[in-house]
């Protein structure tokens, strides 16, 4: 399994003590979920990964939810690093900011070792929440499409190859 650049930053933020809230923000269908689930199977900590993306009804209630279930492997943990929780597509639940600097606050005041990635893909909706409740509380991390090195390295893509895509794409549209 090929691991994108980005992975390595991920572990690293999944390794060490708790600091911010980890935003992975960029388009669909660029590997930002792919990536949170690279980084939940490499790592020795407990996790819980949750999407706001399948169609049953999503709310705050949800967030909590899945948030409570983080904080009950951080306690089952023998790990002093403990427990990752991912949240995908959480900007598709409306106040989500609100919630999420609530429960992020009271775990830092609890000395709760809950280290949280945040995944989205609608970046206007990412970066109003974050900019009106989570300011000073996270990291972006960008997750942008795959450059032409990485497509080289993953599949041993040419140029050529690259640009006869392309030309496809484009008859397509």
């Amino acid at each position: 399994m090929y691991n994108r650049p980005v992975f390595q930053k991920l572990i690293k933020r999944a390794e060490e003590k708790r600091n911010f809230l980890q935003v992975l923000a960029g388009p669909r269908q660029v590997g930002k979920t792919t990536l949170a689930l690279q980084v939940r199977e490499s790592v020795s900590l407990p996790t819980h990964y949750a999407s706001a993306d399948y169609p049953t009804l999503r709310d705050m209630a949800w967030i909590e939810q899945q948030w409570e279930i983080g904080r009950i492997r951080t306690k089952q943990s023998n790990d002093p690093g403990g427990a990752l929780l991912f949240l995908d597509e959480i900007q598709k639940i409306p106040g989500w900011a609100d919630v999420v600097k609530h429960l992020w606050d009271q775990d830092t005041a609890q000395n709760v070792s809950l280290k949280v990635f945040l995944l989205g893909s609608s970046s206007l909706l990412m970066q109003t929440g974050l900019a009106e409740s989570l300011l000073g509380r996270f990291e972006h991390i960008p997750i942008s499409p795959w450059s032409y090195q990485e497509c080289r390295d993953a599949f041993g893509w040419s140029l050529e190859h690259i640009s006869f895509l392309e030309g496809i794409q484009v008859l397509l549209n």
